[in-house]
């Protein structure tokens, strides 16, 4: 099976990573570890402004399993502007067998990491590091740090708290099956563990999961997402998280 990076916010298109399958459920649509350079073999994402060179590279300094991951990397400067914020994301915009509907049930497994540098900032503030986008607004939902937490928030207020403190310069590996829908039986069963420990903080979330019911109008992105302002008043110090091991199976009604 073949998968592919697609890289938000870069100007050019960039070398794709093609990654050695790491599920082998026959529901898996979508499987990335980032361990072999590929040509550019797909269609990268543009904007209007070009961000750090840095903004996205593979690592292979730091690594999930194997030897290689994703870093993302921001700042507060106009060069980590990409498509009006500070931003340096990865996508699956053009990747149809990851959008999902309503009535969909999916299993979304990725693994991420916090420099043990990671400055804290208040609850107020967030940094978005995986979303699950719609096409036309807000995401339906997303995980971010806010505070010391890791949190998933559906919708503009539901929220569950999935880790407390977060364990800096640690593997967080993360591990969501989402039931989608915009009415109340949607729902979410989790688990995060920490360098793959085997104990792990599981949770639930009963609710709506869609903002509506559009069939096939969200894909996913990873990275860092900063929301704010970019005028200069928000100020914050250089952002950078690792992913790794992303997989996505779609399972039977």
């Amino acid at each position: 099976m073949k998968t592919y990076l697609a890289l938000c916010g870069v100007f050019l298109l960039a070398a794709a990573v093609q990654a050695q399958p790491v599920a082998t459920a026959a529901g898996a649509v979508f499987s990335m570890d980032y361990e072999q350079p590929a040509s550019a073999a797909h269609i990268m994402a543009t904007m209007s402004t070009r961000p750090n060179a840095d903004a996205l590279t593979v690592d292979c300094s730091v690594a999930r399993s194997g030897r290689c991951s994703v870093r993302a990397r921001v700042e507060a400067a106009a060069s980590s502007i990409s498509a009006g914020a500070y931003r340096a994301e990865s996508d699956t915009m053009t990747l149809l067998p990851t959008r999902y509907s309503p009535g969909d049930t999916v299993r979304y497994r990725f693994s991420l990491r916090l420099p043990p540098d990671w400055q804290l900032q208040p609850r107020s503030a967030i940094d978005m590091v995986w979303q699950f986008k719609r096409f036309d607004g807000p995401p339906d939902m997303f995980v971010a740090v806010k505070g010391n937490s890791l949190v998933l928030r559906a919708g503009a207020k539901a929220q569950v708290t999935l880790l407390e403190p977060v364990p800096l310069g640690h593997w967080m590996d993360v591990d969501l099956t989402v039931h989608w829908s915009a009415q109340p039986d949607g729902w979410v069963k989790g688990r995060v563990a920490v360098d793959n420990a085997n104990a792990a903080r599981a949770f639930d979330y009963t609710g709506p999961t869609t903002r509506n019911n559009k069939p096939g109008a969200a894909y996913l992105k990873w990275g860092l997402y900063k929301p704010g302002k970019t005028d200069g008043s928000m100020q914050f110090s250089p952002r950078t998280v690792w992913h790794d091991d992303i997989q996505i199976e779609i399972l039977p009604e």
